[in-house]
């Protein structure tokens, strides 16, 4: 249903993922990246009879591992019906009452109805779930946490992300964003990608992607679980030390890049001679894969919603 009215959210709060060990998930973040564990999360969700839980801190987010510790209930259900998995994005608003009755009109309405909290059914529309609360919101970091940028992207396998990104737009004023990014990454796919469409929600980058049959990991995740987060996208200074901690760790790639952007950024803003990306298959224990990159060019912050540090972009041998 056609609305006039947006939702205003918050920065991006937290995410939500459902794994089968939350201590496994922050302890491998911490090994790869010097996470930190959280103990001042504002989340409601707390270790007890029934569910394991960790906060975790990377970048500029919040990142909430839980694991089921019984052998019923609703987070055991959710493990076993989708397996590890991100779930739902967190952000605060000013009236949650207000912002409930405009997603009804949506035909949209809460699985989670707490006091404090609720958590919308929007998987199907968007490939995350969306939780809405009140109060003050949590600002980001300063400095970050851990050995990584801000979270560059939060990317999502969708069968039609024109029709999420226009549903993004209606509902809280989402806009498109990384233009010239999406075209050069859709470039370089090959043809793998049908599309790839970068969305502001709040502060959040939602880098939608479109796969082809060529495109095996997200094509295969859309086919069995619908829309769904398939990794999330930082960038790193020191390659070479995240590989040998994710080898020790027991993961490997699920895909491998040298990059070179020279065509996007420009031949005289290049950082060293070849770039490194990859996407560690890490979804197992974190619900998610991990894209990382080393930074592209000096000036990559005017093609990026999320800013860079400055101390990342200098050249190297």
């Amino acid at each position: 249903m056609e609305s006039n009215v947006e939702i205003t959210l918050s920065n991006l709060q937290r995410l939500t993922m459902v794994v089968p060990s939350s201590s496994a998930a922050a302890g491998y973040l911490e090994n790869l990246f010097e996470a930190k564990v959280l103990s001042n999360s504002t989340s409601s969700l707390r270790t007890d009879d029934q569910i394991s839980v960790e906060h975790v801190g990377l970048g500029d987010v919040e990142l909430e591992f839980v694991a089921p510790k019984s052998t019923s209930g609703v987070w055991r259900d959710r493990l076993s019906r989708q397996g590890p998995a991100l779930l739902s994005l967190a952000y605060k608003v000013s009236d949650l009452e207000a912002a409930t009755q405009l997603l009804a009109q949506e035909g949209v309405y809460p699985a989670d109805d707490e006091v404090s909290r609720r958590v919308f059914n929007t998987m199907a529309i968007v490939g995350f779930d969306l939780e809405l609360s009140e109060g003050a919101p949590r600002p980001a970091p300063a400095p970050l946490w851990g050995r990584v940028s801000p979270l560059l992207h939060i990317e999502i396998t969708h069968h039609d992300e024109q029709g999420a990104s226009k549903w993004l737009e209606r509902v809280f004023g989402a806009e498109t964003v990384e233009t010239e990014f999406s075209s050069h990454l859709v470039k370089v796919s090959g043809g793998r990608m049908n599309n790839i469409h970068h969305v502001r929600l709040g502060d959040t980058v939602l880098q939608y992607i479109d796969p082809t049959t060529e495109a095996a990991p997200w094509y295969d995740q859309l086919q069995a679980r619908g829309p769904s987060v398939h990794n999330l996208t930082w960038l790193v200074e020191n390659m070479p030390h995240v590989a040998i901690a994710s080898e020790k760790a027991g993961t490997t790639d699920l895909r491998y890049f040298e990059f070179d952007y020279a065509a996007l950024f420009g031949e005289d803003t290049r950082l060293k001679s070849k770039v490194i990306g990859r996407i560690i298959n890490a979804s197992a224990l974190l619900g998610f894969h991990v894209e990382l990159s080393e930074p592209q060019a000096s000036n990559i912050n005017a093609f990026l919603l999320k800013q860079i540090p400055h101390g990342m972009l200098t050249p190297q041998p």
